[in-house]
């Protein structure tokens, strides 16, 4: 990704216990960012969102995850259908997109007021209150039941 080390960079200047799933990262940006929990195969979000405060990403299927447990999200889109998931991210006031700025700066600058802005968790337990009841394998049958019947017409 791009803007991976201007991230964390930006993210080891905090004063926060910081958990970073990147696949593939060397033991030399391991040792640069030693103050980062860093693993470096995919992690389960489940049990780490529900203590986050904010979840870094880029990939679209993991705004979904972070806002069904009430978390904001910093996205840093890579292709133009993450861009897309963004915008709605954005509308609802539930995250924000790092853009073509992809500076230490721009990154603490973000991560700062996705952490300080009340109003952005705000917007992320809302839809997790109004989805509260939303589960995968529904979705999944819904969209079998409904793709079964234009097969069947």
């Amino acid at each position: 990704m791009a803007a991976c080390e201007a991230i964390l960079t930006a993210l080891q200047s905090l004063d926060a216990e910081v958990i970073c799933a990147v696949p593939g990262i060397s033991s030399e940006w391991k040792a640069r960012y030693n103050r980062l929990r860093i693993f470096d195969h995919p992690v389960d979000l489940q049990p780490l969102l529900s203590h986050a405060d904010l979840a870094i990403t880029y990939g679209a299927g993991t705004i979904a995850t972070a806002l069904l447990a009430g978390v904001p999200v910093m996205l840093v889109p890579q292709m133009a259908e993450q861009y897309l998931a963004g915008l709605p991210l954005e509308r609802m006031g539930a995250g924000l997109m790092l853009r073509e700025q992809q500076s230490i700066e721009q990154c603490a600058s973000l991560i700062n007021t996705l952490l300080t802005m009340p109003s952005y968790r705000q917007a992320a337990q809302a839809f997790a209150q109004r989805y509260a009841n939303f589960s995968t394998e529904q979705a999944c049958q819904r969209l079998w039941s409904a793709m079964k019947v234009k097969l069947e017409n």
